[in-house]
């Protein structure tokens, strides 16, 4: 194991690793608080961008099919989820039984080749899964799977400007160290969500599955690969908390076109 000590931190690449355990590890951070908090403002957008005949929907990265649960009761809804973790789709699956509009495939997005295009494509925390030599070639992905006139839907883990390798170490570990902070104070804390979070910590600074940058990455590389910024939305922290020096620092929510 590789031991990384920062400012008298030290975190370890685990040999467990949430993404190979049982999903109810990964949903152990899901708690309806996270949910209401976070992930409600991503089921308020898909409703806004919804059109009188209906809308196709492709969500990359899907999970274990949290996001698909929330939006079960939106009328119109055609919906695709593809990943490539069996685990979790067989949870997303069994999360959505009976809902025939609402399907899941094993599948790389990198890799897939789709024989239609959707009116919304998203990705809720998991443009930062892939390496950052790869990142551009997912957004240039998604202009492929996008219908005229689409949208994208991005969610993501916003991590403080660095300039290396040692700074990189410290931003994510201020940034997961705030998070779990503020999640003893406002959620209830369970054994099982410790663990997930200080692993997903671990994970981010190793570089093992997490690939954190900053939003002015994003940014960059969204508007270099043909996207404009429609909107935008710090969903955590809480605009009234001033956890993190930098405002860009955070839980975003951000519409490209």
């Amino acid at each position: 194991m590789n031991n990384i000590h920062q400012s008298g931190r030290q975190t370890t690449a685990p040999g467990f690793n949430i993404y190979n355990q049982p999903p109810d590890y990964y949903d152990a951070t899901l708690s309806p608080e996270y949910i209401e908090q976070c992930f409600m403002p991503i089921r308020r957008l898909i409703d806004s961008l919804r059109k009188p005949e209906g809308v196709s929907i492709l969500d990359l990265c899907c999970g274990t099919g949290v996001i698909p649960d929330l939006i079960r009761d939106l009328g119109g809804v055609s919906y695709l989820g593809l990943d490539l973790n069996p685990t979790f789709l067989d949870r997303a699956r069994e999360r959505m039984a009976g809902n025939e509009h609402f399907t899941f495939v094993e599948a790389d997005l990198l890799k897939h080749q789709f024989d239609r295009r959707f009116d919304i494509v998203m990705m809720i925390n998991g443009y930062h899964h892939f390496e950052n030599h790869l990142k551009s070639q997912v957004v240039k992905r998604v202009h492929e799977m996008l219908a005229p006139e689409g949208s994208f839907i991005l969610y993501e883990m916003c991590i403080s400007t660095y300039e290396n390798r040692d700074e990189f170490a410290h931003m994510v570990l201020d940034f997961y160290e705030k998070r779990i902070e503020w999640t003893r104070k406002n959620e209830p804390m369970t054994p099982k969500k410790l663990a997930t979070w200080k692993n997903v910590r671990d994970l981010s600074v190793a570089g093992e599955d997490e690939y954190k940058v900053d939003y002015d990455y994003i940014r960059k590389d969204f508007h270099a690969n043909g996207f404009a910024l429609k909107q935008e939305i710090r969903v955590w922290p809480p605009e009234n908390e001033d956890l993190f020096d930098d405002p860009r620092v955070g839980d975003f929510l951000f519409l490209f076109e």
